[in-house]
């Protein structure tokens, strides 16, 4: 029989000074020495079997949009000499039909109209045409590889300083930067597309250095005994809405906007454990080192044996009192590796957690979204929590322990594949 962990929560105002005044009496009477070892324990170190559907054979989700099935070529324009729309007027004349001169020719019917009446056609070309040469083509590229987000009216004057003359249009650079005529100048085409962030410390030698021994220490700590309960903050901002919704066919989907309020977030500061969710503090307002440690003195009195506590490394995480109080408590602490939050089961709980989140546009008062955002915690079962913490442990630590990158986003779409994108991704920035 599985054990499991009772919730608890509580809602903290720091926006008021009394609460900030009760937090630090709170903190004085507390005494590590006095929390009983035994009956409210945790679940045994070992989680549950995992079978390997639920860790491994994962669907992929289906990408939007249409089907690439065939090779999309660029549209080919015959260029007519003299003596070729001189021969057309001739077969026109004679009665030759438009649609044979149209076939014999390669070009439209309406051209061949216009050809035989004596309306011919503008040459295609002219000075933008002669401005976006070769030369051009070059300026362009190298401009868009220092900037990969520099405005189309930039490039434009960029083309201009190439070869001078006159000023091509947006509309003009964008279907050039397109066209096959950058590959036969021997440049890749551009074209606008989403833009990812990067992060060099993400990606460094360093970081995936500090991830492999992130994950000896933590298998080391698993033969103590010891079970892990995971510790970790996030936001939930009240104006943020959800980005699809339902409507009659041709009609807007239009939501109402929560009116303006002096305080947008309210941050969950969570532990979890291989027993599901152990304790939550809602905390309206900021959120420092005394709230921290008073989420700390109300863990422990939650938790029934010595424990290591795993925490990333925000600021207020690595003070001395937090690890003094730790350390008070019988406890022993861990830190992840800097720029590696795929690493922590809870973010993903977190993830979860927000796509279960129901707050009606008409709840406004700080009591009531805290009761929704409660409600959504408790309705995250043991399974998902015991899931989240497999997945990094089997899935992810091999990862980390042979150096290869890591992505939250995908690794949370593998691991919930069925549930709604909610509002927000659970991002939390780390100091290094």
């Amino acid at each position: 029989m599985e054990s499991r962990c009772d919730y608890s929560s509580e809602v903290l105002n720091m926006s008021l000074r009394s609460s900030e005044l009760a937090v630090q009496q709170r903190l004085d009477e507390f005494d590590p020495r006095s929390i009983a070892r035994g009956g409210n324990s945790l679940p045994p170190v070992v989680p549950p079997p995992l079978g390997p559907a639920d860790i491994i054979s994962l669907p992929q989700p289906k990408k939007r949009g249409r089907p690439r099935t065939k090779v999309e070529t660029a549209k080919k324009y015959t260029q007519l000499s003299e003596q070729a729309r001189a021969a057309i007027r001739r077969d026109a004349e004679m009665g030759r039909s438009y649609t044979d001169l149209a076939r014999l020719y390669h070009v439209g019917i309406a051209t061949v109209s216009r050809i035989a009446k004596g309306n011919n056609p503008r040459p295609r070309g002219g000075s933008v045409r002669r401005v976006l040469t070769p030369s051009a083509s070059r300026a362009m590229a190298a401009a868009i590889i220092e900037n990969p987000q520099i405005p189309a009216r930039k490039l434009a004057v960029v083309a201009q300083r190439a070869n001078g003359g006159t000023l091509p249009a947006v509309s003009s650079v964008n279907a050039h930067l397109r066209s096959p005529r950058m590959n036969a100048d021997g440049l890749p085409a551009f074209s606008i597309t989403k833009a990812y962030l990067h992060e060099p410390g993400r990606h460094s030698p360093q970081t995936l250095d500090l991830r492999a021994a992130y994950v000896s220490e933590y298998r080391l700590r698993m033969t103590t005994g010891r079970p892990f309960v995971f510790v970790d903050e996030s936001p939930w901002n009240i104006n943020v809405y959800h980005t699809r919704g339902r409507a009659p066919v041709g009609q807007r989907c239009v939501v109402t906007r929560r009116r303006n309020r002096p305080r947008n977030n309210i941050t969950a500061i969570t532990a979890i454990c291989v027993g599901g969710i152990i304790h939550s503090t809602f905390v309206i307002g900021s959120v420092n080192e005394l709230v921290f440690r008073d989420f700390l003195a109300t863990l422990f009195t939650r938790i029934g044996r010595a424990s290591t506590i795993v925490m990333d490394n925000v600021g207020f995480h690595n003070t001395r009192p937090v690890e003094d109080m730790i350390t008070a408590a019988g406890h022993c602490h861990l830190r992840t590796a800097p720029n590696s939050c795929e690493l922590n089961p809870i973010e993903y709980v977190f993830h979860a957690w927000k796509s279960r989140v129901q707050i009606p546009e008409n709840v406004v008062s700080d009591q009531e979204i805290v009761t929704h955002l409660d409600t959504a915690f408790r309705a995250i079962p043991v399974e998902t929590i015991t899931a989240c913490i497999g997945h990094v442990e089997v899935v992810l630590f091999p990862m980390a322990a042979a150096r290869q990158q890591l992505h939250l986003r995908e690794e949370l779409l593998r691991r919930f594949p069925d549930l709604p994108v909610g509002p927000e991704v659970a991002v939390i920035e780390e100091d290094e």
